[in-house]
């Protein structure tokens, strides 16, 4: 049930529990909460922040719990789609997220709570980002290497998992469904000239011609050694947090997407989704692509993988040559041609519309060159 404004009507019997479990101490709330919804990348629907007091035995302390809720299951959907609502909730469920060994982890679930209108409502921790805005080289390193760590238990320990709702052939899906647009893209005259701006003539062939190429590129992906994959592990679902030891993690949220890929795929989201999003200090594309392989690379060699690098490059020059070059193509014609929807890109970004498509551009082109480079390793590796 929802308040009239959209904030989900949530009262003191169903919070004090949870508060209690994050706080792993017999609990009471003192005093009312706030609710904030939140907003990550784009859209941002069905997550929120609840936060407040509460009282211990001997002292009152502040909480904060999150909130996402996973809608009802659709005729639609897909157990192993790209795009199942309900996988992050599925996950937990299973006590799949749980169990991650570190040091990438997801936040705890504090309670799942299964709604009268088939909705499930899952409730997590609330991670402080110890590095708070923009990551620097070393940090994008780090966290690669954490990623790294994970790609490779799963390779040297095996076998897989093989949970129905794991998604499989996540890239395939997702281009299939959401890249058609690349087909046939081009840029009427009239169009808005931020729209020109971004896709220059020559950019709208290259990925014309990607689409046409993009079962080279998958099936490269298919061939290289597989693992589990959370699929947009990109700066924004990605926090930095020191255990009590000193141990450093990475905590990943929103799992929505995750399942099985291949090695070196979770790079491209790390540095092009992060790019995208102007979440890089201080570092051109170039050095931060080759600062993340050279830390993930050394987190599989520390679960004990010893399998070929060029796999590993490949692994994400392929899926850099799709994800966000053909992949978003209709949704960014969609924004760009329609000026309605700026406040809205500007809110997301942080940065003005010029800003904003300057970037984007740069970006693409800086794609185009992955791809070409992929295509040349494709001929050492096959």
């Amino acid at each position: 049930m929802e308040t009239p404004d959209g904030v989900p009507d949530v009262d003191a019997a169903l919070l004090a529990p949870l508060v209690g479990s994050l706080l792993r101490s017999d609990a009471s709330l003192d005093g009312p909460w706030s609710t904030q919804p939140l907003h990550g990348g784009f859209g941002g629907q069905g997550l929120f922040r609840f936060a407040g007091r509460a009282r211990l035995s001997d002292a009152t302390r502040p909480w904060s719990l999150i909130l996402k809720i996973a809608p009802p299951p659709q005729p639609h959907d897909a157990p192993q789609g790209w795009n199942n609502p309900r996988r992050e909730a599925l996950a937990y469920t299973a006590g799949f997220l749980d169990r991650l060994p570190g040091p990438l982890v997801a936040p705890r679930c504090l309670g799942l709570t299964e709604r009268p209108d088939g909705s499930r409502w899952v409730w997590l921790e609330d991670i402080v980002d110890e590095r708070p805005g923009p990551w620097d080289l070393d940090r994008y390193a780090l966290a690669a290497q954490h990623l790294g760590r994970f790609n490779g238990d799963w390779l040297v320990a095996g076998p897989l998992p093989d949970h129905r709702w794991l998604s499989r052939d996540w890239l395939r899906r997702y281009i299939t469904a959401e890249g058609h647009v690349a087909a046939e893209l081009t840029v009427a005259d009239d169009a808005q000239p931020l729209l020109h701006q971004c896709f220059p003539p020559q950019t709208i062939s290259r990925i014309r011609r990607l689409w046409t190429e993009r079962e080279i590129f998958l099936g490269a992906l298919d061939r290289l050694p597989q693992t589990v994959c959370h699929h947009d592990a990109f700066r924004r679902n990605l926090f930095a947090r020191r255990r009590p030891d000193g141990l450093e993690q990475t905590v990943a949220v929103d799992w929505a997407f995750t399942g099985i890929g291949a090695v070196g795929a979770k790079v491209a989201p790390l540095v092009l989704g992060s790019l995208l999003f102007f979440e890089v200090a201080d570092a051109v594309p170039q050095d931060l692509a080759e600062a993340t392989l050279t830390g993930y690379v050394m987190g599989l060699r520390e679960a004990g993988w010893d399998g070929d690098v060029r796999r590993v490059r490949l692994g994400f020059l392929a899926t850099a040559a799709l994800l966000y070059t053909i992949g978003p193509v209709g949704l960014v014609v969609a924004e760009l041609s329609d000026p309605a929807q700026y406040p809205e890109l500007e809110r997301a970004l942080g940065r003005s519309m010029a800003e904003t498509v300057e970037n984007w551009a740069d970006l693409q082109a800086f794609q185009l060159e992955l791809a070409d480079e992929a295509q040349r390793l494709l001929t050492i590796t096959n």
